[in-house]
């Protein structure tokens, strides 16, 4: 329990070791610093400052924020080393395809649910001869009363 609180304080507050130069970090360059550092955490490597620069930069100038906090928080279930660019770039293009491929999923799920929903609703709409036929079924008593009431009138005239 303790080395997750470590790891989760390493995504949080990176060393100052791997703080790029700028104190004006975007999202993506502070995300990215994190990562570093939780991965620097989780696999328990010393990274030099140059290195995590250049990780740094690699990381912020090609994905977003989220992309790269995926990716860092992802990898470490994939890789027993400490992951390269390359490899963090793959996951989040790995992410991005089982993201599309779960939604594509879901969509068809929903149109199948939507098309069964309108199944049971046409299933339920009675056609005109069904219409027809129940209300024959509902008069006949009530007609053939009449027709009786008029040949009982009709005999006692």
């Amino acid at each position: 329990m303790g080395e997750i609180n470590k790891i989760e304080k390493a995504m949080k507050e990176p060393s100052e070791t791997l703080r790029i130069s700028s104190e004006q970090l975007t999202p993506s360059e502070r995300a990215a610093t994190q990562g570093v550092a939780f991965l620097a955490e989780a696999y328990g490597v010393e990274i030099t400052k140059a290195r995590s620069e250049i990780y740094i930069r690699s990381l912020a100038s090609e994905l977003s924020q989220a992309e790269i906090e995926l990716a860092c928080s992802e990898i470490i279930k994939e890789c027993k080393f400490f992951p390269s660019i390359a490899e963090l770039f793959s996951m989040v293009e790995n992410q991005d395809q089982v993201s599309r491929f779960r939604r594509r999923s879901y969509d068809q799920a929903r149109r199948r649910d939507e098309q069964e929903e309108a199944i049971k609703e046409v299933k339920k709409e009675k056609t005109t001869a069904e219409i027809e036929r129940e209300l024959d079924e509902q008069y006949r008593g009530w007609r053939e009363s009449i027709y009786c009431q008029n040949d009982v009138t009709a005999k006692h005239s």
